[in-house]
């Protein structure tokens, strides 16, 4: 029988309806104009689609006017209509459904669309039968007047009535429900269980109590996905016996939250099982089937259909009497085989996808599904086993599942490899850095050296206070700076070091350090080279960035040595910030040689690089993926010749709150009386000055050993060491303090500090950590923050 789609609407036939379409009012042929010339002429003559009917197929084609009549049918009319074409001619199809004009409508809708052509309805035949009727529509010629209009169905029975089948389970069962369970409408077969009708009966009360939540739940996937839904359920009827149903559920179109259900009725009599089984077998012919029989311990195969000779080519007669382990093989999974016998000496349904094995001895991946079949008195004594070759859906997804495994290896590799040439490029950037530092640190030098051995070599010059101050200033200034240059590297440390969390972040601050750590390469090294390179910055924003300030000012180091780079003789480069909505754009331009069209296009390609052996080719890469983890967008825009301009913007935060204002430190006439260790003798010296030259009493000692000998003689208000001494480490001392003295506060005075700051690090039993280089003001400031705290 050919197949046709399935409708995409029902209209549903009458509930009680006694009319069937043969004994339907003979008057209807006077619907049929005496000389069909008087109408126009269709664009097609009938004569053709009569050409297309086959004897003994089960489609009919038929020709029908606007009021729904049979004015021509083909021969086969009997097997989808259930009457002869002598019988059916001059009868309206409209008289055997609920709702004509739906019906009345959409026939005579000459431009539907396509996927509209084809309707499903339930008509009403012989002996008040119910039958499911696909139909397509095709519109010959439309009219104002119904009559003169001429449209051809081509009909299919989905429901095929197989004449003399001793077998047959009778009609299905159709229904509509609300989503609660109520019947809103149902055909004649639910008489022999509704005999009352269905008028407020409920559904989920006609199933057994385990079975209603089943059917609940089908409801629920029914309404949550729009698609048909299937279950096996029991209802209970008269004398305590049960009707089992294979059911199905679909949304209905012309009632919202709606569902219609089609049942088949899969009750084993007992009295007749040979045929209950055939039947079900019938029901089931689209499917591999296998029906599993009781027999003493066992459950053997007493029953295979069509399908599941053609699925593993074993016939029925070789494969009945055994067991399902029959199909089972190398490659079977015994957890899904248990789940079936489990399921089977439970007496429930189980669905499960595991290897079975043809007769050839050959596997395929099947979806298993298993339900019991219970008699008329809820006995199980069989199984029916539904099997669906999934072989090719399992291919693709093991095939999906090793690419995954390919990519995720693949990526793994890549990650390797990213930090070990992001190691490699912070090495060269440390390199680089740590070359222009020697450079700065040796001119910072040379006004130390040089003003110091002034004042040596001429000691009328430190007599003079014109020039002692003057010179000391500029030693201090050289100093502070140097310390500056040093922090540098610091930078650096923290780049590669921990993962910091995000911070409110001040461009402003941000643009000034980038400019001071590449300071050598555009200034110093630049005009070195016989280059001169002016930076200007402009900013217009009193907003922040919330990110990383250590790999934010990566990124800017890396843009502006790639602008210095870029530019052969003498240029400039400009760092601008500015607001624009909710974002801040920092743009970086510059006057260098640009990027071709092709540099262009491939600079954010990880591995590309125009700097041959001097660069990773993964700067704008990183710098690419520092901003996207930011929420930031990059763009690069170049011309070759005509410099380059990157933009980068970020989301714009307001300053969380104000800065604490912090007072400067004031000389304090409250003393102290502080023990100062420190294996660095010069250090020794000078902190001691600092602190007496504040009115401080101080006591120095090189060897922490003799420290907490004197500590434990004496009272000390203050505790000051150094970290890194040979003989004892600054920690340990401070430890040794505390247990003598746990009030004690103690300041540890170290070249680490920062890099403590930084990392979080700070000693257990330390109170304080000041840098090295102490200037006198952090000095006296915290003193005096502790002076204020002993008040």
């Amino acid at each position: 029988m050919e197949s046709m789609p399935r409708a995409s609407q029902r209209i549903n036939t009458h509930e009680n309806s006694s009319s069937p379409l043969a004994s339907a009012n003979s008057t209807n042929k006077d619907r049929i104009s005496k000389d069909s010339s008087d109408a126009l002429s269709p664009i097609m003559d009938w004569s053709f689609f009569e050409s297309l009917a086959l004897p003994g197929e089960n489609i009919a084609y038929s020709l029908h006017d606007g009021n729904g009549v049979f004015l021509e049918i083909t021969e086969s009319s009997e097997c989808v209509w259930g009457s002869t074409a002598n019988l059916i001619q001059g009868q309206s199809l409209f008289d055997i459904v609920e709702k004509p004009n739906v019906l009345r409508d959409w026939m005579l809708q000459a431009d539907r669309p396509t996927e509209d052509e084809i309707i499903e309805i339930n008509a009403t035949l012989e002996k008040n039968d119910v039958a499911a009727i696909t139909i397509k529509s095709i519109p010959l010629f439309i009219a104002s007047d119904p009559e003169q209009s001429r449209i051809v169905l081509k009909s299919v029975r989905n429901e095929l009535k197989i004449t003399g089948n001793p077998f047959s389970k009778g009609n299905p069962f159709f229904s509509v429900h609300q989503s609660d369970g109520q019947f809103l409408s149902s055909n004649s077969t639910w008489k022999s269980i509704l005999e009352k009708g269905h008028r407020g009966i409920n559904i989920f009360n006609l199933t057994t109590e385990d079975d209603a939540q089943i059917l609940r739940d089908t409801f629920q996937k029914v309404l949550e996905t729009q698609c048909s839904q299937s279950c096996a359920l029991r209802l209970k009827v008269a004398n305590n016996k049960e009707r089992a149903l294979l059911v199905t559920g679909s949304p209905d179109i012309s009632v919202a939250n709606a569902i219609a259900l089609e049942a088949k009725d899969i009750t084993l009599d007992s009295s007749n099982l040979s045929n209950s089984l055939l039947t079900i077998g019938i029901d089931c012919i689209q499917e591999s089937v296998l029906i599993l029989m009781k027999e003493e311990l066992e459950f053997r195969v007493c029953y295979t259909n069509k399908a599941f000779e053609l699925m593993t080519g074993h016939t029925q007669s070789s494969i009945v009497g055994a067991t399902f382990s029959r199909l089972k093989g190398p490659k079977t999974d015994e957890s899904s085989a248990l789940l079936i016998q489990s399921a089977i000496e439970e007496e429930r349904n189980v669905q499960t996808d595991l290897t079975l094995y043809r007769k050839d001895n050959s596997s395929f991946w099947s979806k298993a599904n298993l339900r019991p079949l219970r008699d008329d008195l809820g006995q199980t004594n069989f199984f029916i086993l539904s099997l669906e070759d999934i072989t090719q859906e399992m291919e693709v997804a093991r095939e999906l599942e090793s690419r995954n495994e390919e990519l995720n290896e693949a990526l793994k590799n890549l990650k390797e490899t990213q930090r070990t040439i992001i190691q490699q490029e912070n090495l060269r950037a440390l390199g680089q850095m740590a070359s222009g530092i020697a450079h700065d640190f040796n001119n910072l030098l040379a006004p130390i050296l040089g003003f110091s051995e002034l004042l040596l070599t001429i000691p009328e010059n430190a007599k003079n206070e014109k020039k002692l101050i003057p010179y000391l200033k500029r030693i201090q200034v050289a100093a502070k700076d140097g310390a500056a240059v040093v922090g540098r590297l610091r930078e650096f440390y923290r780049s590669q070091n921990g993962d910091e969390e995000f911070a409110e972040i001040n461009p402003k601050d941000l643009i000034q350090q980038a400019k001071e750590i590449t300071s050598h390469r555009w200034k110093n090294q630049a005009e070195a080279e016989g280059r001169q390179i002016s930076f200007e910055t402009s900013i217009d924003s009193q907003n922040y960035i919330n990110g990383d300030v250590s790999e934010l000012r990566q990124v800017l180091t890396n843009l502006i040595i790639n602008s210095v780079d870029a530019i052969k003789e003498s240029g400039s480069i400009s760092v601008k910030v500015k607001e624009s909505g909710e974002f801040i754009f920092l743009t970086i331009t510059d006057t260098g040689s640009g990027m071709s069209p092709e540099t262009k296009k491939k600079c954010l390609d990880p591995f590309y690089t125009t700097k041959g052996q001097l660069g990773t080719g993964l700067g704008l890469s990183i710098v690419l993926g520092v901003v996207q983890r930011h929420g930031g967008q990059f763009t690069v825009e170049s011309e070759l010749g005509k410099g380059t301009e990157i933009s980068m913007s970020f989301p714009a935060i307001k300053k969380s709150a104000a800065e604490a204002i912090v007072p400067k430190a004031t000389l304090t006439s409250s003393r102290l009386r502080v023990l100062l260790v420190d294996d660095e003798e010069v250090l020794l010296e000078v902190i001691s000055e600092l602190l007496s030259s504040s009115g401080h009493i101080v006591d120095n000692y090189s060897d922490p050993h003799e420290a907490l000998s004197e500590f434990e003689a004496n009272n000390y208000d203050l505790v000051i060491t150094d970290r890194a001494m040979p003989t004892m480490s600054g920690d340990k001392l401070a430890e040794s303090i505390k247990k003598i003295s746990p009030t004690t506060p103690v300041f540890m005075v170290t070249g680490f500090g920062e890099m403590i700051k930084d990392t979080g690090d700070y000693p257990e039993f330390v109170d304080a950590v000041l840098p090295k280089p102490l200037p006198l003001d952090v000095l006296n400031q915290k003193v005096n923050e502790l002076r204020a705290k002993m008040i």
